[in-house]
């Protein structure tokens, strides 16, 4: 679960509470838990649409990168690839390659970035 959905849930129970004590409550007190719960609930929803921009802008970016890839058969982009190798010594030999590097349909987003952005991880073989 990233932050982001911990503070949706949160903000969820918040909402929910100031809710139920402002059902029960009356006057005064009553209006200012409900405006409590519609802030929570505003601020849901600014979560959750900040959330979408996110994955968004990510599918977006990942699908750029593996268009570089493929179409222009660039290197470029492989530096953020889940399976971009080192290499070895002097002699320049690669320590692993990816599985398509010599079809350019091997792009994968690099799990460091994947986690900035939210999204779910590579398990390593």
């Amino acid at each position: 679960m990233t932050d982001r959905e911990k503070a949706i849930k949160g903000l969820e129970k918040i909402a929910e509470f100031f809710k139920a004590r402002g059902d029960m409550a009356v006057g005064g007190g009553k209006m200012l838990l409900l405006s409590w719960m519609r802030a929570a609930e505003d601020a849901i929803a600014l979560l959750k649409a900040q959330e979408q921009v996110i994955n968004d802008m990510y599918s977006r970016y990942e699908g750029l990168c593996k268009e570089i890839r493929v179409k222009y058969e660039s290197d470029d982009v492989c530096g953020l690839c889940q399976y971009d190798g080192a290499y070895v010594g002097d002699s320049g030999d690669w320590m692993n390659e990816c599985p398509g590097f010599g079809t350019n349909d091997c792009f994968c987003m690099k799990n460091s970035v994947r986690k900035m952005c939210g999204q779910p991880l590579i398990e390593e073989p």
